[in-house]
């Protein structure tokens, strides 16, 4: 069984429980955690209602279809709770904060909101001390996928991938090797994903911007094909071989999910494939606007030209004019005029 994580929902069971005053404002980020962890832990437990039962969008209830009834095998991002888990009671609360919102500015006028240390902090909060209730971590979810050969799947907006990006740096840091689990799925999350993650985010962000109607559930919908259409239909396999099976199925599934049919560039259909020849033809042209920064020529690739290509081909590429640009600075030196004593 794969282990899902994914966001919370604005819609909730419940209305009550811990809740900010209003116009109420702190001048640091650790003053408003004090504080929102005491109204949490004042919450009576007769407001404490089941993961699963708490969130009611669409999103998430599609997610929650996907576990057939393994609870413990779903996980829910909270901005005002951390991490929990599906079959675990919460509190009621009404609160949430990421990156940029009007929450954060109105909340935390003086400073800027660290969604990374807000999470991590999050994550490490027992917000009922009898009975151990509260936030998991993410070090813990990996652990128990590798002792059990599970997949993480990661269902994800932006803001929330923000806030995990802290923890993820550090898990992989400490051992790379425990992200080879690890599949994660949204619109747009290379924008803000350091370039060892790419080869993790399985390519249906980059057809999201064509998307008609709603995309707030996007990333569930496209969770449910790569749940059905790739892991369900594969043994294990490494990320570039789902990767590459996705890119195979998608036309198929913009087509039932959205309606949309089609081709090139333009975000709704198979990216067109360049050759060899033509990548680095690409990369050398772009080198200049993007700083020679890979994940900036990666990105432009995929998202600004709407163009495929696996991180490992890619990195083939990168490194070939790298190299390429070094022997042609190294000859320019050498061809240059040293002036007389």
């Amino acid at each position: 069984m794969t282990i899902l994580i994914t966001t919370c929902s604005k819609r909730k069971l419940t209305k009550g429980g811990a809740s900010l005053e209003e116009g109420v404002t702190f001048k640091t980020q650790d003053a408003l955690m004090d504080h929102w962890q005491d109204l949490v832990e004042s919450v009576p437990k007769s407001e404490y209602v089941e993961v699963a039962k708490q969130y009611q969008g669409r999103g998430f209830r599609q997610v929650l279809h996907m576990v057939q009834g393994e609870l413990n095998k779903l996980f829910v991002i909270s901005a005002g709770l951390g991490l929990v888990r599906a079959d675990v009671a919460i509190p009621g609360y009404n609160f949430t904060v990421s990156a940029g919102s009007s929450d954060a500015r109105n909340i935390l006028p003086y400073v800027t909101f660290d969604a990374g240390a807000w999470f991590e902090a999050m994550c490490n909060f027992k917000y009922d001390a009898g009975c151990s209730a509260g936030s998991y971590n993410l070090e813990e979810i990996f652990h128990k996928a590798a002792e059990d050969e599970e997949y993480v799947v990661l269902a994800l907006s932006r803001p929330y991938l923000g806030m995990l990006l802290r923890e993820l740096e550090r898990l992989h840091t400490e051992d790379p090797t425990q992200f080879e689990c690890l599949r994660i799925i949204g619109a747009n999350l290379e924008e803000i994903a350091p370039y060892w993650m790419f080869e993790y985010i399985m390519p249906y962000n980059a057809h999201s911007g064509g998307v008609v109607g709603s995309k707030i559930d996007f990333a569930q919908r496209a969770t449910a094909h790569f749940i059905s259409e790739v892991l369900d239909t594969t043994t294990q396999c490494n990320a570039l071989a789902h990767a590459k099976l996705v890119h195979k199925k998608l036309p198929a599934f913009l087509q039932t999910s959205t309606g949309l049919t089609g081709g090139g560039s333009n975000g709704l259909g198979v990216r067109t494939k360049l050759t060899d020849d033509e990548l680095i033809a690409f990369i050398m042209a772009e080198w200049e606007n993007c700083f020679g920064a890979k994940t900036r020529l990666l990105y432009t690739l995929r998202k600004g030209r709407g163009l495929s290509c696996s991180v490992e081909r890619f990195a083939k590429a990168f490194d070939k004019v790298l190299i390429s640009k070094a022997q042609a600075t190294a000859q320019d030196v050498l061809m240059t005029e040293v002036p007389d004593a």
